[in-house]
């Protein structure tokens, strides 16, 4: 089973509680350096929270796609003049909790859609409006048909520089037309009618569901850095 903490990045939220101590005592903050032997983290707002010192049996949390992760620990350091800056030490053991295995991103992915019949149709060039591990919505100048197979392939090359696109077997579970008020129409300069698409992954293994787990991560730490 893959470890979680292999997965902890730069700039992940984190959370600092003391063992025994209500949750709400807890200080929210932000990791900033990760090594074999300590996570650094800068906590947001340090008043009213309590002193913490080197020793301390503390619970470690963060968060990222997969959910919400765990793991007991302790203060290894803080530091003289930032109290609002300290390291604990890589827990032993980190539990996976509120697993979010099927997330939704608001994203604009670019994504090659290549119809399965008729064969010579030509491939489709267009982007994701939200995507998952299991799935994905798209906007395309050209209808689909609810219950049709595309083979897919989506590149996230030029946001996560990841040059290795993911291909997918999918089937359109839900399509029609896209409705756009006047004021929308007229800001864009789209001419004719846009249509809509949810399309459902057919044969993503959970190594490649992962992939899209993180490279999606990785997109939202690009933003928000």
């Amino acid at each position: 089973m893959m470890n979680p903490l292999r997965e902890l990045k730069l700039n992940q939220p984190g959370r600092i509680e003391l063992l025994g101590a209500p949750s709400k005592s807890g200080v929210d903050g932000t990791v900033r350096q990760i090594s074999r032997e300590a996570i650094l983290l800068e906590l947001r707002d340090a008043e009213g929270a309590p002193e913490f010192q080197v020793g301390q049996r503390v619970t470690f949390k963060y968060w990222d796609v997969f959910g919400l992760h765990r793991g007991e620990t302790e203060i290894t350091r803080v530091s003289p003049r930032k109290p609002t800056e300290l390291s604990v030490a890589p827990p032993d053991h980190v539990e996976l909790t509120q697993k979010r295995k099927f997330f939704r991103v608001n994203v604009s992915v670019p994504v090659t859609l290549k119809r399965r019949a008729p064969s010579e149709s030509p491939p489709l060039e267009t982007h994701t409006e939200d995507l998952t591990p299991a799935g994905m919505r798209v906007t395309s100048n050209a209808p689909f048909e609810a219950g049709e197979v595309v083979d897919a392939i989506l590149d996230f090359s030029a946001s996560t520089g990841d040059a290795t696109p993911v291909h997918a077997i999918a089937r359109v579970v839900r399509a029609g037309k896209l409705v756009r008020d006047a004021q929308a129409a007229s800001a864009t300069a789209t001419t004719g009618d846009l249509f809509t698409a949810s399309v459902q992954f057919l044969d993503l293994t959970e190594t490649e569901q992962s992939r899209i787990s993180l490279l999606l991560f990785e997109l939202q730490r690009h933003v928000s850095a």
